[in-house]
């Protein structure tokens, strides 16, 4: 099922090229969401516990709540898209959403494309073993190591050793890995489901965000977390290239909702934890 949402997907993206290099915010996103009466948000339609769709259809996970939460100070209703990745950090949105929430790690490559707001919370970036792998304890035991990694994403990027998080987001030096191989799989679900003998792809572990490897044991895949954290992932939302109005609302609101305690409430709902603040690394 993954495998065949990432080849629709492909397709979408290749159906969107062609005349992109319409004016970002041509219109004004916050003017259009106030005269619409309605914000259109780019989530993950799968990517638990985050964002996803249950069973009967509808969005869940902390992300939409997050989002819900903007639209309702905003006075507004709000409308959930899923668009393909790579449509999302291209930034050539051509008004067809107005923000993204889905748990963007807010690099410089990626704020070429972007405006990027206040983390509204930070994930502990967490390295998994197969279950019955008792070679490696901690994430010290990383170096030298060959690690599974979600192609394209943040911890890819980090094991190659150039992850450049914008320098305003970045709460915490990462670990530095030494002569670690990096093996791209789909997602990271893909990834960890390469652990093991039985699999053969010859991978030590995975390395993703701490609540999704704890959403997949809770879903019983047979891995094992590694004692510490790599490193804490600020997790931003992002709008369109020059949405300054938008982009500083956003901003408002946000520090509002961490400052009356929405942000933390939402997170223990959905991740049993608070992760509205960084972390000390362990």
């Amino acid at each position: 099922m993954r495998a065949l949402r990432a080849l629709l997907s492909a397709l979408l993206l290749a159906a969107a090229l062609p005349g992109l290099a319409a004016p970002a915010g041509a219109a004004g996103a916050l003017d259009r969401v106030f005269e619409r009466g309605k914000i259109v948000v780019a989530v993950n339609d799968d990517y638990a516990p985050q964002s996803f769709r249950d069973g009967s259809g509808r969005w869940q996970g902390f992300d939409v709540a997050v989002a819900s939460e903007i639209a309702k100070r905003l006075g507004v209703g709000i409308e959930f898209v899923a668009p393909p990745w790579e449509l999302v950090v291209s930034g050539r949105w051509r008004e067809r959403w107005e923000i993204a929430v889905n748990s963007m790690a807010a690099t410089k490559p990626r704020a070429k494309n972007l405006d990027f707001v206040v983390a509204y919370y930070f994930a502990p970036v967490r390295a998994a073993v197969f279950k019955e792998d008792q070679r490696l304890r901690s994430v010290e035991d990383l170096h030298g190591k060959v690690i599974g990694v979600c192609t394209g994403c943040s911890y890819e990027n980090y094991v190659l050793g150039r992850l450049d998080i914008v320098q305003s987001f970045d709460p915490q030096p990462a670990l530095a890995l030494r002569q670690v191989e990096a093996r791209a799989f789909a997602d990271e679900w893909a990834a960890a489901e390469a652990l093991g003998p039985a699999a053969g792809s010859g991978i030590d572990a995975v390395i993703a965000s701490e609540p999704v490897l704890t959403s997949m044991m809770k879903d019983d895949y047979p891995i094992r977390l590694l004692e510490g954290q790599v490193f804490n992932e600020p997790l931003a939302i992002a709008a369109e290239k020059g949405e300054f109005a938008m982009v500083a609302r956003l901003k408002e609101i946000l520090r509002e909702m961490r400052g009356d305690g929405t942000l933390k409430r939402l997170s223990m709902e959905w991740f049993g934890t608070d992760y509205s603040q960084p972390a000390p690394l362990q």
